[in-house]
């Protein structure tokens, strides 16, 4: 198999990195069989942080119904 990096769909807004790291397509295949089971660590953790952080809602002043205020 080629050496050549597989890069996926996904930018996290936060760091402007992808989501999901660059891998061969040897490592991919892995991957998709389960031989790694820790490869997928990165999207659990960012699920779980996604589930658990709390929506501080807009500041004061602004009408979160109106999307010209609220963006």
């Amino acid at each position: 198999m080629s050496e050549d990096l597989l890069y996926f769909n996904g930018i996290n807004g936060d760091t402007g990195s992808y989501d999901l790291d660059s891998m061969t397509a040897a490592r991919l295949f892995d991957v998709l069989r389960g031989v790694d089971e820790v490869a997928n660590i990165k999207e659990l953790q960012y699920r779980v942080q996604w589930e658990n952080d709390k929506h501080l809602g807009v500041v004061e002043g602004i009408d979160a119904t109106k999307i010209e205020e609220a963006g």
